[in-house]
């Protein structure tokens, strides 16, 4: 009959295996991944749950290790701690490249429905001379439905739209004393 240690050392390794195969289909879900973000996030929260199960029982595998009485043993059980240790980085980082992988391919794709959106993205083509009036201005940096909009801002304002000087003058300048004239500051002077 095995010993109550030996069992739990067999269910240790097949739990570690069984979370490693977890976290590497997990990790291919991600590299799948098309979006939204929301569907990335949630796959993100559930490779971390299985990699703290995953690192909770290489330390409990560890510690069953160190509580061998054979060194042989012991020693053989410490070089699969260290090879489960070594598989759960390199699965770490190939997680980290899936994610990083299916974060730009969701930004290619926002980018893409942006630009297919139409009147969202204007091709300009600059060219050597700087536009005269700013109606060409207007032209070369908004889009035809933005100037039309603007133009028809007057059709439902209410009442007519008053465009003289007063309307516009902003508040009163401020006026400095004048300077006295020569002639005045000569009689000052004299008069002192």
């Amino acid at each position: 009959m095995a010993a109550p240690q030996d069992v739990h050392v067999r269910i240790c390794n097949q739990e570690i295996v069984k979370f490693d195969l977890e976290v590497k289909a997990l990790i291919q879900d991600i590299r799948d991944c098309s979006g939204p973000l929301g569907a990335l996030t949630e796959l993100n929260t559930k490779v971390k749950e299985k990699f703290q199960q995953l690192r909770h029982r290489i330390q409990e595998l560890e510690q069953s290790a160190k509580e061998q009485d054979k060194e042989s043993e012991k020693q053989a059980l410490l070089q699969e701690v260290e090879n489960h240790k070594k598989q759960m980085l390199s699965n770490q980082t190939s997680w980290r490249k899936a994610n990083l992988t299916c974060k730009i391919a969701i930004d290619n794709l926002e980018k893409a429905e942006l630009l297919q959106g139409g009147e969202l993205v204007r091709h300009r083509v600059r060219s050597s001379k700087p536009p005269a009036t700013l109606q060409e201005k207007d032209e070369a940096f908004y889009s035809p439905k933005e100037l039309q909009s603007w133009t028809d801002v007057g059709a439902v304002l209410p009442g007519p739209v008053r465009l003289d000087s007063t309307c516009c003058s902003g508040p009163p300048r401020r006026t400095w004393p004048r300077r006295p004239a020569a002639s005045q500051r000569a009689s000052w002077a004299s008069a002192g």
